[in-house]
């Protein structure tokens, strides 16, 4: 069901912000099923339930966030932060007082609200030679 959902909002937001090569690479590369079980085995992922159905999720490796998706429907509901609450929290108790994040363009002011400060702007090389930019992001607590 996370990798669905990860699927599914990748498809249905960025598709106009992406190139089909970059997304397939999101996808089916870094958020492969592969590496999200090996996620779920090292207890990194954490989901968001509503009446039984996943409608988000979020999965951290020590102190960086790697993967926040919530469902179209519930989004711009507070569900987004809610889980980005839990996750600083959780990352603030494992000793840490820096969050580092990769945020996708469409999220990045999502971010920005929330009190992430850009660090870097970056670029991905998929296999073909394109690219897509992202941005690293830091929070100190």
């Amino acid at each position: 069901m996370v990798k669905e959902l990860i699927d599914y909002t990748l498809d249905y937001f960025y598709k106009d912000y992406y190139n089909t090569e970059s997304l397939d690479y999101l996808k089916n590369d870094y958020h492969s099923i592969e590496n999200i079980i090996h996620d779920i085995q090292q207890e990194n992922v954490y989901i968001l339930c509503y009446s039984n159905k996943i409608i988000g999720t979020g999965t951290i490796e020590n102190n960086y966030i790697k993967r926040l998706f919530v469902l179209k429907d519930f989004q711009k509901k507070g569900y987004g932060t809610y889980i980005m609450n839990f996750l600083e929290q959780t990352i603030l108790k494992n000793g840490y007082n820096e969050i580092i994040l990769d945020a996708l363009v469409i999220s990045k002011d999502f971010f920005t609200k929330i009190g992430y400060l850009t660090i870097n702007e970056k670029v991905w090389v998929v296999k073909s030679g394109k690219d897509f930019k992202y941005f690293e992001m830091k929070k100190i607590k």
